[in-house]
């Protein structure tokens, strides 16, 4: 196993907030839109099915970097206040 630096990047086409625009553009494929676990929002998923998703996508972007411009990112965060 080997441990990887990724406060640079973690490959040079991977572009910044990489995995986080991946698991949003999963989770809008698949249609899970979450819910709630206590006051948390929680996204439950098969890491299977993620790995399937994610792996094509990786590979792509690690060979053309604008392949990444079609993967959607979450704009805000929710935060709800508790009660």
């Amino acid at each position: 196993m080997e441990e990887v630096d990724t406060s640079d990047g973690a490959h040079e086409n991977w572009p910044d907030r990489f995995f986080a625009r991946i698991i949003d553009s999963f989770l809008a494929k698949t249609g899970n839109s979450g819910g709630r676990a206590g006051d948390a929002m929680t996204y439950v998923f098969n890491a299977r099915e993620l790995f399937d998703f994610a792996l094509p996508v990786m590979q792509a972007v690690a060979s053309d970097p604008l392949v990444a411009d079609s993967l959607k990112e979450a704009v805000t965060i929710r935060h709800v206040p508790r009660s």
